[in-house]
């Protein structure tokens, strides 16, 4: 969080069971709730986005970035 922004990053509901019932939704509402000053940003994954939750709430596709990180073979 800065003083114009805040950054969800990894949000995940992790059990499949309570998947696709809004909980994602509603955990994002909250922090758009409470920070209403701010831009809000989301991280989220390329692949296993859920594009149409996002879209529902008015986010706005910026861009993608690819991050990569080196090991010692």
């Amino acid at each position: 969080m800065s003083n114009h922004t805040v950054e969800i990053d990894e949000l995940s509901v992790v059990h499949i069971k309570h998947q696709n019932k809004g909980i994602g939704s509603h955990i994002q509402r909250f922090v758009m709730d409470q920070y209403l000053d701010k831009k809000i940003i989301l991280v989220a994954d390329g692949e296993d986005t859920p594009r149409e939750m996002y879209s529902k709430q008015n986010y706005e596709y910026l861009g993608f970035k690819y991050e990569f990180l080196k090991t010692e073979l």
